[in-house]
């Protein structure tokens, strides 16, 4: 491997968490490329001087330090903003505090124009959420995701820490780098049935009614749920055989299960349910990994946390180290410690619930920053990227077909990133106004992915 030596005067965690970062990026290790700090300039291949402005002979290049993300004893920054810089055709993004008049290079004279270490651990960090203020954090216990600057920029569609990456080792090592996108794919149950008892199909007629969804929706409700009663049909939620993929080309597979709950949220379903079982068992033929998909409160209680974590263990007959939180809720001062003290290894809520994205910036896997202790915490998060309950909220803001927003999305991250792709079994129904149509796309789509 080739090393790629930074040399700051100051090796605070932040800067080396950031370093080891793009040390176990994916695109370093696939090109063969390792990052250190602060070690002898002559075991590297390049040297890179952060934040000095003497240009010593054996810098190869120069990244000005900004100063306002690294220094955890001063009030932590809020009016910040991103500004373009081109490199080879692409376009990425700074974090800094001032807006630049027009777009720049990359990089001039080999010093590049920002300070890449603090956009990176802004990202990565999730710098802007941890030191939100209250009156802006949303129902779900964070940032509302409005607000966040990659959504206020139009940037999160793309991941610019990847990009930002990708195009440094292209400036380092003069080679195009160009990894196809991997991906995974994940489920999270909710609901294991449209139809469980004869109220639920009288609310579903109602709730028809009430939304004037015309004669046909209320025509199938009623096909449907009769069938099911004199057992010539399935529960339109009850698709999991072709749900589950039997791709193998998957980087992994993931089915989240609730175990329980204390809210209206929580608790749709029974864990000794004989449609839940089947599905497990078809998980398990296919080569799915079992995670807990803790309830509405769990995220900010833990005993909830555990209560819940312990009957996904006895459900599954081994200890589970996986989870996603249910609506992605999160306290960042609360929830991160209940992954550790409850032997969560990972996690896979960072992600958006009203749109498709890039919320940290990147797709692959890594370990989230501990501000509290200054450190990485000792779980790995899975950015949680393409979600289809998040495309349909998107696409009916818009005006425009989820379809096409999926497949727009796709096309534009088809190299050098990772995205992991969640489908829930009960966004399938036919009734609903997309519910056929994306059924068709998950067929034919996103399946084939993994083949």
């Amino acid at each position: 491997m080739q090393c790629i030596g930074i040399h700051s005067s100051t090796d605070h965690p932040r800067i080396r968490y950031t370093v080891a970062f793009l040390d176990g990026h994916p695109l370093c290790r696939q090109c063969n490329l390792r990052f250190k700090l602060n070690n002898t300039p002559a075991e590297n291949h390049w040297n890179i001087s952060y934040g000095q402005h003497r240009k010593d002979p054996y810098f190869d290049f120069f990244i000005p330090a900004q100063r306002i993300f690294f220094v955890p004893d001063q009030e932590p920054a809020a009016n910040w903003t991103m500004n373009p810089y081109t490199y080879g055709g692409e376009i990425v993004h700074s974090v800094e505090l001032k807006k630049t008049p027009e777009l720049s290079g990359l990089i001039s004279d080999r010093q590049f124009q920002f300070d890449l270490l603090e956009t990176l651990f802004f990202h990565i960090s999730r710098y802007e959420e941890v030191f939100a203020p209250e009156e802006q954090l949303g129902s779900s216990g964070w940032l509302n995701e409005e607000v966040h600057l990659l959504v206020q920029k139009q940037l999160e569609q793309l991941p610019q820490v990847d990009r930002l990456v990708a195009c440094v080792l292209e400036i380092i090592t003069q080679q195009k780098i160009q990894q196809p996108t991997t991906y995974d794919l994940t489920h999270d149950i909710d609901f294991l049935h449209r139809y469980p008892d004869r109220h639920a199909f009288i609310r579903a007629l109602g709730g028809a009614l009430y939304r004037r969804e015309g004669l046909s929706t209320i025509r199938h409700h009623w096909k449907n749920y009769y069938a099911l009663r004199l057992g010539k049909g399935k529960d339109p939620y009850d698709c999991f055989n072709w749900l589950l993929s039997e791709g193998k080309n998957w980087r992994r597979k993931t089915l989240y299960v609730m175990t329980g709950g204390e809210t209206s949220y929580d608790n749709h379903y029974s864990i000794k349910d004989p449609t839940l079982l089947r599905a497990l068992d078809i998980a398990r033929e296919r080569g799915y990994e079992l995670g807990l998909h803790p309830s509405y409160n769990a995220a900010f209680k833990s005993s909830l946390f555990r209560y819940e974590l312990k009957k996904m263990q006895l459900l599954a007959g081994k200890p589970i180290h996986r989870s996603r939180q249910h609506w992605l809720r999160f306290d960042w001062h609360i929830t991160p410690s209940l992954f550790a003290r409850h032997g969560i290894r990972e996690d896979a809520s960072m992600g958006y619930r009203q749109r498709l994205g890039f919320r940290c910036g990147t797709g692959f896997p890594y370990q989230m920053y501990d501000f509290a202790n200054e450190q990485a915490f000792p779980w790995q998060e899975w950015p949680l990227v393409c979600m289809e309950s998040a495309a349909i909220h998107q696409a009916r803001a818009l005006g425009v077909d989820p379809i096409d927003l999926f497949q727009a999305f796709f096309r534009a991250n088809r190299y050098n990133t990772h995205i992991s792709i969640n489908f829930h079994n009960s966004n399938f129904d036919p009734a609903l106004a997309a519910g056929r149509q994306l059924a068709d796309f998950y067929r034919s789509f996103i399946l084939p992915l993994g083949k």
